[in-house]
């Protein structure tokens, strides 16, 4: 390389240090020029977020210098003038593009449009601001402003700008929420952790664990947790059976049985006082019980006492397989399965040939003759066995050949 090109470039790095352009995001309200001052068309839409110190500056931030214009202020740099004109005019344009944002997209800016000048608020900082748009939420985007749905913007984004306007950005606070098993970010203008829960409508009861603790204030990004801690009421069902109750009724023939009120299961509610920590029970304490009565079943049975017609055999004794009275009788049947249990009321095993009596009506140790059925003694009781009711037993491997029914039987002598 040439040494007069070396010294060339060495120089222009010197003057594009030089050009006084800013790189900074403004944090101090900094005056921008009036549209005359910047350019003839005042057309300028001022929107700069990173304001530029030199008219140049702002001109190449919106699209609107040219390499005149550029070359004119970077040859009242020092050292300006032993560089070539070319190469000091691409010094003086990247230098003003770079200090207004690089490689980002150019700004619209709305040609021969009337510029207003307002203050932008936010985050603590006050800007000047120059644009060429009618409302407020325009020219913020304009300036760059993105707003989020719980950001808020005084005068509102749809009201008119006007000239020497404040304007007032509060960006939404976000923080992270974990209520219970849920987490969720969301977005805030509340101050504190507890005005943060009513605006959210965010149910928080007094026995609820929270950290931080309500009355701190809302950070960026904070982490606000909370453990539910509740007690409610919660009700256990057990069922009662109910009885039944048997009434003899003289109008209905013996044996018979009519259901006069079906039975209702009742029922008894156990209440207790549970304790959850987010959602899971962690102990429950007994408060009461509430029975809601069973309706007990009334079954009523027949005690009508059927004819017996007394056997007429002269006064003497009767023989064998001669009957010594007669009775009409309700007959049914019964097995060791059916009966639940294998040994009769006398001890005996339960086959076909013993029969179940009331003992008030046939005793106990009875032999009679059963028409159907056969020869048995009376050797067994039941509950259901009542009055003139008698039950024929059968075994395990006999013929189970018998039908309830009323029959005429025989009392043996």
């Amino acid at each position: 390389m040439h040494f007069p090109a070396i010294v060339a470039l060495l120089a222009a790095a010197l003057v594009a240090v030089a050009i006084p352009i800013s790189q900074t995001e403004a944090s101090f309200s900094v005056p921008v020029p009036t549209a005359q001052e910047v350019s003839t068309e005042a057309a300028l839409t001022s929107v700069l977020r990173t304001q530029a110190e030199s008219v140049s500056g702002i001109l190449v931030g919106v699209g609107r210098a040219d390499n005149a214009s550029l070359t004119l202020e970077a040859q009242s740099a020092p050292g300006a003038e032993i560089i070539p004109q070319p190469l000091l005019s691409a010094v003086a344009r990247l230098s003003a593009r770079g200090a207004l944002g690089g490689d980002g997209p150019p700004l619209s800016v709305p040609l021969n449009a009337k510029t207003v000048s307002f203050t932008l608020h936010e985050r603590g900082i006050a800007s000047s601001q120059v644009t060429a748009y009618d409302t407020v939420g325009d020219a913020l985007a304009a300036a760059g402003v993105e707003l989020g749905q719980f950001d808020q913007v005084s005068p509102p984004p749809d009201e008119k700008l006007t000239a020497g306007m404040h304007v007032h950005v509060d960006y939404a606070t976000r923080v992270h929420l974990v209520y219970g098993t849920e987490v969720q970010i969301i977005e805030t203008q509340a101050r504190s952790i507890r005005e943060m829960f009513a605006e959210q409508a965010i149910d928080v009861e007094a026995s609820d664990m929270v950290f931080p603790d309500g009355s701190k204030s809302v950070r960026e990004g904070m982490t606000v947790k909370v453990i539910l801690v509740r007690t409610a009421l919660v009700y256990e069902d057990v069922p009662v059976p109910f009885r039944t109750s048997t009434r003899y009724d003289y109008g209905i023939p013996m044996g018979q049985k009519v259901v006069q009120t079906p039975g209702a299961e009742g029922a008894a509610r156990k209440t207790y006082e549970a304790k959850t920590v987010n959602g899971r029970e962690v102990g429950r304490v007994f408060v009461g019980e509430e029975v809601i009565e069973p309706t007990n079943e009334v079954v009523l049975l027949g005690a009508k006492q059927p004819t017996i017609v007394p056997v007429d055999n002269g006064g003497a004794a009767p023989g064998e397989g001669e009957c010594r009275q007669r009775m009409v009788v309700w007959a049914t049947y019964y097995t060791a399965a059916s009966a639940g249990g294998t040994i009769t009321r006398t001890g005996t095993g339960v086959y076909k040939g013993i029969i179940a009596t009331d003992p008030n009506v046939i005793a106990l140790g009875t032999r009679m003759w059963v028409p159907g059925y056969g020869y048995g003694i009376a050797a067994d009781t039941g509950g259901g066995v009542i009055g003139a009711h008698i039950d024929l037993a059968y075994g395990e491997n006999d013929v189970y050949d018998w039908g309830s029914r009323t029959v005429e039987i025989c009392i043996l002598g």
